[in-house]
C-alpha cells in the first residue's frame, strides 16, 4: 500500500466512511487474506491418463462381475425350461 501511495483508511476522495457497508468491507478483507495461502499451496493435478486408467479398470471389473453372475446362473439352472419358469415367475410375482 505504501508503494502505491495509499494510507490505511484513506478511502475514496470526497466520500465519507459512512457510505461504506462495513460487512462488505469485512468480507473483502477475509477473502483477500486467503490470496497468499492460495499462491503458496502446492497444487496436485491428476492427469487424464490416470483417470482414464481408473475408468477402464472399473469397466473391466463391472464386466467380470456381470459375466460371473451369468455363469453362476447358468450353472445353477442348466435347463432352459427351468430358466424360463423362473423368468415367468419373476415377472408375475405378486
Amino acid at each position: 500500500m505504501e508503494v502505491e501511495g495509499l494510507q490505511e483508511g484513506s478511502g475514496v476522495p470526497e466520500t465519507d466512511l459512512s457510505s461504506y457497508d462495513l460487512n462488505e468491507i469485512w468480507d473483502l478483507i477475509q477473502v483477500t487474506s486467503y490470496f497468499p495461502k492460495m499462491q503458496t499451496k502446492p497444487t496436485t493435478k491428476k492427469t487424464k491418463a490416470h483417470s482414464k486408467k481408473k475408468s477402464f479398470i472399473a469397466w473391466i471389473m463391472v464386466a467380470i462381475a456381470l459375466t460371473g453372475g451369468m455363469v453362476l446362473y447358468y450353472r445353477q439352472y442348466p435347463s432352459p425350461g427351468t430358466r424360463r419358469e423362473l423368468s415367468v415367475n419373476g415377472i408375475f410375482a405378486d
